[in-house]
């Protein structure tokens, strides 16, 4: 469950309303949405989560408040202390042994660091950080999709590319870039797009909704089916 000092730390993103769902990321970068009861309890896809990260009694877990409802999870071994990495093709890495594959848990003081500590980066709360957008025969001609332009400009898009993560709504990520077109004043996503496509069989006059999840070097997107 959520400690209820830490949900004081959301207030301001939830707005009044009770904390539904967060989303949870390993560093293999894939993500999943899991329900929450109550207002503190992890439900549905919790088990999914444990399940496909191989977690046992004693497992030691750190959430890492990332941004909005985004939530890095990093995963300590209770015997060795040893962090799990999660390689890019998900699987498990056992080997604690060399400097590069080990990061230590070397005492308890790095669980107890206040979750603002760990922000990289927060998305804008409200419908700033929201856009939908209607697929026409055109990005799929181009291979690319405009986003729109209030939801570059309030979210520091303009004038600037980058390389970032577009999570569907089965959980899985899909690197894509994040282009500015200076003429139109306007962002959009390409190289990378054309796969998101063909995997989620969009077609022409589909209704896509975005949500930024993360800002930073590498934003992240949560795309909403049709």
């Amino acid at each position: 469950s959520i400690p209820v000092s830490f949900l004081r730390h959301l207030e301001e993103e939830l707005q009044g309303e009770p904390l539904k769902s967060v989303v949870l990321m390993t560093d293999s970068q894939r993500h999943w949405d899991v329900k929450i009861e109550g207002g503190r309890y992890f439900k549905d896809g919790w088990q999914e989560f444990c399940l496909y990260n191989q977690l046992g009694m004693g497992d030691f877990l750190v959430f890492i408040h990332q941004s909005q409802l985004l939530f890095q999870v990093e995963v300590f071994d209770p015997t060795t202390a040893c962090q799990r990495l999660y390689s890019p093709t998900f699987h498990r890495h056992h080997n604690c042994k060399g400097l590069e594959k080990r990061k230590v848990l070397k005492n308890k003081s790095t669980s107890k660091r206040k979750p603002l500590d760990f922000v990289v980066g927060l998305a804008a709360a409200g419908e700033t950080s929201r856009c939908h957008v209607t697929l026409t025969s055109y990005c799929f001609k181009m291979k690319f999709i405009y986003l729109p332009m209030r939801f570059s400009r309030t979210n520091g898009f303009e004038n600037r590319n980058y390389n970032m993560t577009l999570v569907d709504v089965d959980g899985m990520s899909w690197k894509v870039r994040l282009s500015f077109n200076r003429n139109r004043r306007q962002c959009y996503i390409r190289r990378g797009w054309s796969y998101f496509q063909v995997a989620n069989n969009l077609n022409p006059g589909d209704i896509l909704s975005f949500q930024l999840l993360k800002i930073g070097k590498r934003p992240i997107l949560k795309c909403y089916g049709k």
